[in-house]
């Protein structure tokens, strides 16, 4: 019994086999889309606004050559016309035989488009720099602390004039950090484009996530600035409390002296309320949650 079942599947693969044979010797029609890639540039030049960076061609030709064409190696529709500064047009047929790929016993039946129009341009080069594109989100009670940087934020881009020239900026791909809840060093891949050749083509983000929590600072003296002689500017409390809010490892490194507070003389002379508010200097990376008290009454006496 065993045997006959393997009899019977040898059978069908054969037999499959077999009907894919005859199959693949008949004739068949495909349409491919290919890339159109000049070929053989002096290095001091670039194409640049291609009409079309890619043909559709429609082919005709046995079954064997075709599946290996489309199962195969994805190919490319090579031209290597004249290359001279400035505004041309080509038409594609005129360069069947920079492609062997395309070979006698394959017939091309369309070429769509069939004409291009491209710009050949001095190559020059230049550093632009590169802007993250990324959406950052936290773990509940967690923040982000201080900016978000790029280490090597500057690329060296190289191409055609008209390209490069104005070219100011380039982005990385986009990336999403999501429930964030620690520091991020990572490798992030700058986006070029077409007929921009990159010096690197990745660099690093850095940016510190921190629990978010709130400290208090108290008894901050209020410093008086700019009083002319024989004047005196007194302040009714002298001292203020400062809620910072900010990192847990940035607010814990804090010294109580981190904080300043100051009014300056002139702010009581402009003042029409008979309250003052204080100047605050706070460490970076940090936010005023509240001051206790707001405002403060003075006095100005004279001598």
């Amino acid at each position: 019994m065993k045997s006959k079942v393997i009899t019977i599947l040898l059978i069908a693969i054969f037999s499959s086999l077999l009907w894919v044979f005859i199959s693949l010797s008949d004739e068949y029609f495909m349409t491919i889309d290919l890339p159109v890639r000049f070929k053989d540039l002096p290095g001091n030049m670039a194409v640049a606004n291609q009409s079309s960076e890619t043909t559709s061609i429609s082919l005709k030709g046995g079954g064997w050559q075709l599946a290996q064409i489309y199962y195969g190696r994805s190919p490319e529709f090579a031209v290597s016309p004249r290359y001279e500064i400035g505004r041309h047009k080509i038409n594609l047929r005129n360069y069947i035989d920079n492609n062997p790929w395309l070979t006698s016993t394959l017939q091309i039946t369309e070429l769509v488009p069939e004409q291009i129009e491209y710009l050949v341009d001095d190559v020059i080069e230049k550093k632009v720099f590169v802007v993250p594109d990324v959406n950052l989100s936290y773990k509940d009670g967690y923040g982000l602390v201080g900016k978000v940087k790029l280490v090597d934020d500057t690329v060296t881009v190289r191409g055609a004039k008209s390209i490069i020239e104005n070219l100011k900026t380039l982005s990385t791909i986009h990336y999403e950090f999501t429930n964030l809840e620690k520091g991020v060093n990572s490798k992030l891949k700058i986006k070029g484009g077409p007929g921009i050749i990159l010096s690197h083509t990745d660099c690093s983000i850095e940016f510190d996530i921190q629990k978010i929590v709130d400290k208090s600072f108290e008894h901050v003296d209020v410093q008086v600035r700019d009083v002319p002689g024989r004047r005196e500017l007194l302040l009714f409390p002298n001292s203020i409390t400062v809620v910072l809010r900010g990192g847990i490892n940035t607010l814990g490194r804090l010294e109580d002296d981190a904080v300043n507070a100051h009014v300056s003389f002139n702010q009581a002379i402009m003042d029409t309320t008979g309250h003052l508010v204080p100047v605050v200097e706070i460490p970076a990376n940090t936010s005023i949650v509240d001051l206790k008290p707001k405002s403060l009454g003075y006095i100005i006496k004279q001598y």
